[in-house]
């Protein structure tokens, strides 16, 4: 029995040991086939042009696969390869594109692109992928050289130096010892220019490293990363600093991730200040998408990486982005648009009269008033705004109102024989001082305002109702008339609304007006925006006119210059 032991100890271990390979196996086919699908949605999200999600399946397949151990297999040459495309083709970023062709032609350096997809652009960042990869290959007498060298150094100086003096540097050898738990530093020797591995996507508000790999052919000793925020105009630079070997790492600072994208490039320059080479550049600079859904950043260095003066330097060229934004910015809209208001009771109408049987005016005609509070329509409008920004988020203007009244039909009826006949009114204007506060930077600016003007708002008001046909509605010149005792009011009576089932007359507020609202200031080109504007007013009684509210929503178009 004893000796069957072992026997089955090793029989046991054999099953589980396939069982586990069973279900690795299984496990790298489940991958390999998501990974094949997120490679086919991705390319067919490009061929529709949405080339945003396709970037993101195609982010997301490469990170599955590096997880699952999966990342130099044929199926993460062909992602890299897609990944390529997607940024040449669809973003026009070809250091990007090109990256990503290196990074397929590490795995498979005989891979191929589909000829259906080929493009010119992507036949020449291809062609520049394979060469620099063929310069990035191993080979040639330089990395031989020195290993044979540096051994015997440090093994006939070690033991010779040592019985006495050997306990004090063992101590020191140990402290040593924690950078071999990674791998060795890649010696300058063993790369070819300045490679870097742009970075995709981080989250807002997190601070970026940056890294890269220096070769001792560039010549170059120092390297600098030059980034950019939303709405900056120049490029901020840091020192990168050398952690080991050909490595450098730089990080772009937390407060300097905000708004949905970053752009950067890193420089490389000699003992002169001149630059040598570029991975990225000015004109066509690496961009990294900010969202919250992104990875948080990994293995941020802890040594400060930063210029001591960056963050001075930094909140400088904010400063001066932000008065050169605002000096002498004038802006213009054009706004067509309708409103509405409310009318309380007591206010009157402009053309129609009315003989009053009742109260303090018994016996008497009366501009037809208004017997309850309630809504009245003022169908179109044109304004017209001009104004400044003082700074950014604060801008002073004058906005014109300029209004053509439809719908009202209220007038003296023409028989040929009618004396100081009354006409309808046809526009009103009004002239509004406004003070914007703007809230967000960037494109998209919702705001409030105040407003402070004068003139004349008008709303049409259906009269059809108040006519009776012993009580019609009549013009000035008959109340005028029968006002002023003559009440032979058949030689003389001129009706307004020769219909009277079917008679609509105009209110006149102002002259004074007084109040604010809101809206949306979006920038939509360089120099052009759109704007969503809702205006609520006063009107206060001045000069004969009448109080009562108006509510104004207009949108249009306008321009910004500098």
């Amino acid at each position: 029995m004893r000796r069957r032991l072992p026997s089955v100890v090793a029989a046991v271990a054999f099953v589980a040991l396939a069982i586990v390979s069973v279900r690795e196996a299984g496990a790298a086919e489940d991958v390999d086939k998501q990974v094949q699908k997120m490679n086919k949605r991705a390319m067919d999200d490009y061929d529709s042009l949405e080339f945003e999600s396709s970037r993101r399946t195609l982010v997301d397949a490469v990170a599955l696969l590096r997880a699952n151990g999966l990342d130099e297999t044929p199926l993460a040459a062909k992602t890299y390869a897609n990944l390529g495309i997607v940024y040449i083709n669809g973003f026009k970023d070809r250091n990007r594109g090109q990256q990503q062709f290196v990074n397929a032609l590490k795995i498979t350096p005989g891979y191929k692109l589909d000829p259906a997809l080929v493009t010119p652009e992507l036949d020449e960042a291809f062609g520049a992928a394979q060469k620099q990869v063929a310069r990035m290959s191993p080979g040639g007498p330089k990395p031989t050289t020195p290993k044979p060298v540096t051994p015997p150094t440090p093994k006939p100086v070690t033991p010779p130096t040592p019985k006495p003096v050997t306990p004090p540097p063992t101590p020191a050898k140990p402290i040593e010892k924690p950078p071999e738990k990674g791998p060795p530093p890649v010696s300058p020797d063993d790369v070819k220019g300045l490679v870097h591995n742009p970075v995709d996507e981080s989250r807002p508000s997190a601070p970026i490293p940056v890294r890269a790999k220096l070769g001792s052919d560039v010549g170059a000793t120092r390297v600098f990363l030059f980034f950019r925020g939303s709405g900056q105009e120049d490029f901020v630079s840091v020192p990168m600093k050398n952690s080991g070997g050909a490595e450098w790492v730089g990080v772009i600072p937390a407060d300097a991730v905000q708004g949905k994208s970053l752009q950067y490039y890193l420089e490389a320059r000699d003992a002169r200040g001149r630059a040598v080479v570029n991975a990225g550049s000015s004109p066509n600079p690496f961009i990294i998408v900010l969202s919250d859904s992104a990875a948080p950043p990994t293995n941020v260095p802890e040594v400060d990486v930063e210029d001591p003066l960056m963050r001075d330097r930094l909140a400088k060229k904010r400063a001066q982005e932000e008065k050169k934004s605002t000096r002498d910015h004038l802006f213009v809209f054009v706004m067509p648009g309708f409103g509405f208001g409310v009318e309380p009771s007591g206010n009157h109408t402009e053309v129609a009269w009315q003989l009053q049987t009742m109260g303090k005016n018994a016996g008497t005609y009366v501009q037809q008033p208004v017997g309850t509070t309630g809504i009245a329509i003022s169908a179109f409008h044109l304004a017209a705004e001009i104004g400044y920004l003082i700074t950014p988020k604060i801008s002073i203007s004058v906005l014109g109102r300029f209004q053509l009244v439809t719908g009202a039909n209220a007038e003296t009826v023409h028989t040929g024989t009618e004396q100081g006949a009354t006409t309808k009114a046809f526009g009103a204007v009004a002239v509004l001082a406004r003070v914007r506060y703007r809230f967000f930077e960037g494109r998209f600016h919702p705001y409030a305002h105040f407003n402070l003007g004068g003139g004349e708002i008008r709303h049409v008001l259906d009269i059809a109702g108040a006519a009776t046909p012993d009580k019609p509605l009549v013009d000035k010149f008959t109340a005028d008339t029968w006002n002023g005792g003559n009440t032979n009011i058949d030689t003389y009576q001129q009706l307004v609304c020769k219909n009277q089932s079917d008679c609509k007359d105009t209110i006149a507020l102002g002259y004074f007006f007084i109040g604010g609202g809101g809206g949306i200031w979006y920038d939509f080109a360089s120099h052009f925006a759109f704007i969503l504007d809702v205006n609520l007013l006063g009107a206060i009684p001045v000069g004969g006119r009448q109080g009562g509210l108006n509510i104004d929503v207009q949108a249009g178009l306008g321009a910004h210059f500098f």
